[in-house]
């Protein structure tokens, strides 16, 4: 699976032929927001999450039932405040979101709806820039 920041989100198949093979789409599909970012995946939920960094429109945190042939269906989505580059899952049904800009950390349940409500947000700070202060705001 990937995705795309066109806002596609891409079910693979990779098959094997001696030393050479063959990468095939089976599933186009939307539902990530306008900019996925990450996808993070838990194999015990058979469920990928798929981050949105996008800070327009409405950006989204979904959730998305990964079949056994490979294919997703969307399982569930929130809304977030946007800019998330990371998604990372913790504890027993949690997402932590990282933020670049404004560099702040959201944590959202795994249970995904929309009427999902944020967690907790952490912003960090930095005393000093390092080498390259242009990107770096926090």
């Amino acid at each position: 699976m990937v995705s795309h920041f066109s806002g596609s989100l891409y079910a693979l198949q990779y098959q094997s032929n001696g030393n050479t093979g063959t990468l095939t789409q089976k599933q186009q599909t939307s539902g990530c927001g306008n900019m996925p970012s990450w996808l993070e995946f838990s194999a015990s939920a058979s469920t990928a999450y798929c981050v949105d960094e996008s800070s327009y429109n409405s950006p989204k945190l979904s959730s998305l039932t990964v079949n056994t042939d490979g294919t997703v269906k969307l399982l569930g989505q929130a809304s977030v405040s946007g800019s998330d580059v990371y998604g990372g899952l913790f504890g027993n049904g949690f997402i932590a979101l990282a933020e670049y800009d404004p560099g702040t950390m959201s944590v959202y349940s795994t249970q995904l709806s929309s009427s999902s409500q944020l967690l907790s947000k952490t912003k960090f700070t930095i005393s000093q820039p390092g080498p390259n202060s242009s990107r770096q705001s926090s």
